[in-house]
């Protein structure tokens, strides 16, 4: 029975020290690990520190950006505006100086030149209007309309300015427009 006794106490104790053992040996375990996932969430944290000031700094370039691409566009709308007007006034004293000359005593090829200098200054006054209607639309002060006009009569018209021009080349410029 002693020799029972004395192995089961054995056994107790060789139990007790192995779980003490063990015990000691996970606790070892988790400190490390606590201490490297310390070391990882400090490491995470300043490099998410790190990004953010990053995309501060970039989101900042951005604005600028958008900011000078903004004033950049205004500055040319404007300029856009201000030449446009520039040009219309001495343009419409074209005009109008051509409706003068149409009403004297012209021959009949001196009328038609007239006629397409005065049609090349009206297209010339229409293109110098998109361009403003441009710089309007980019500011974003345009309202569209609807217009009629005569196809036929822009086509004569566009024909007879450009036919001035390759006259002057020694070319022939005919225009053709079908009935339908």
């Amino acid at each position: 029975i002693i020799h029972d006794l004395l192995l089961t106490n054995q056994l107790i104790q060789s139990v007790f020290l192995f779980d003490l053992g063990f015990i000691t040996f996970v606790f070892a375990q988790a400190l490390i690990l606590s201490t490297r996932f310390s070391r990882v969430i400090v490491s995470t944290e300043a490099q998410s520190r790190r990004l953010e000031l990053k995309v501060a700094e970039r989101t900042r370039a951005l604005k600028q950006a958008r900011d000078a691409a903004l004033r950049a566009a205004r500055v040319k709308s404007e300029f856009l505006a201000n030449m446009s007007h520039e040009i219309r006034t001495p343009l419409n004293s074209v005009i109008g100086m051509a409706d003068l000359l149409g009403e004297t005593r012209l021959s009949s090829e001196q009328n038609r030149y007239v006629r397409a200098f005065r049609n090349a200054a009206e297209t010339l006054l229409s293109l110098i209007n998109d361009i403003l209607d441009l710089s309007r639309a980019e500011s974003e002060e345009i309202q569209f309309a609807s217009d009629v006009f005569a196809l036929h009569e822009l086509i004569e018209d566009t024909a007879e300015i450009a036919a001035l021009d390759a006259g002057r080349k020694d070319l022939q410029l005919n225009q053709h427009i079908h009935a339908d």
